[in-house]
């Protein structure tokens, strides 16, 4: 696919949505690995493997309806972190029981300046960010916007819960809709990122290490 494609004047008739939401589009298809940068043409896009098996005409899943789809949304989210530091620092660093996004902000911003000192940091952008990433998983229950009722895709993995307005909990424990496969899929793409050439992993690790989202994602 064209990096074009995203970019010209066709792009908002292509897509029948506004300017931002194609830059939108784009974004989270190459954060959530449906699409990779090109290895033979840097102007061009390339659907990764897995995606098409998962969303060709007749894959595995081809609406996004069954729930590994977005198990596996979530590991490049929040396991890998690819192009979303949010999500990985989330579900990596935070510990508290409960929490606020106001709350996340200025440990966020720490964690954003350590790994990239030089980087022009907003603070309206990382709560922005932050509003994104809780919304994700934790949908408004009323709004003044069609948009807030809409069910997002991690919403239904049952990883956060708004439990008062504005305060947020982990929902811990077994996770009926995580597939054994999936699972599997994601720990051995961890050890292949964090241990390669081992031929053993401390359980310690897997329950806790940083990049499988700790214990939020656990088999049931």
């Amino acid at each position: 696919m064209p990096k074009a494609t995203f970019t010209d004047e066709k792009a908002i008739a292509s897509f029948g949505v506004g300017k931002n939401m194609v830059s939108s589009i784009r974004h989270w298809a190459l954060a959530c690995d449906v699409l990779r940068e090109s290895s033979d043409d840097p102007l061009f896009f390339a659907v990764s493997p897995i995606a098409r098996e998962i969303l060709r005409d007749g894959g595995l899943d081809p609406y996004a309806e069954n729930p590994s789809t977005a198990w596996h949304a979530h590991w490049w989210l929040a396991g890998k972190g690819n192009r979303a530091t949010t999500w990985r620092w989330l579900f990596n660093n935070v510990t508290a029981p409960t929490f606020t996004r106001q709350e996340l902000e200025v440990p966020l911003e720490d964690f954003a300046r350590k790994l990239d000192p030089k980087r022009k940091l907003s603070a309206s952008t990382l709560s922005r960010d932050l509003e994104t990433c809780l919304r994700s998983y934790a949908p408004r229950s009323a709004g003044g916007s069609p948009e807030d009722f809409a069910e997002p895709l991690l919403g239904e993995l049952g990883l956060l819960q708004e439990i008062h307005k504005g305060q947020y909990a982990f929902r811990r424990g077994p996770k009926a809709t995580l597939h054994e496969g999936l699972f599997a899929y994601a720990l051995l793409d961890y050890w292949d990122s964090s241990a390669k050439g081992l031929s053993s992993m401390a359980f310690e690790t897997i329950a806790y290490g940083e990049g499988l989202a700790r214990p939020r994602i656990q088999a049931r």
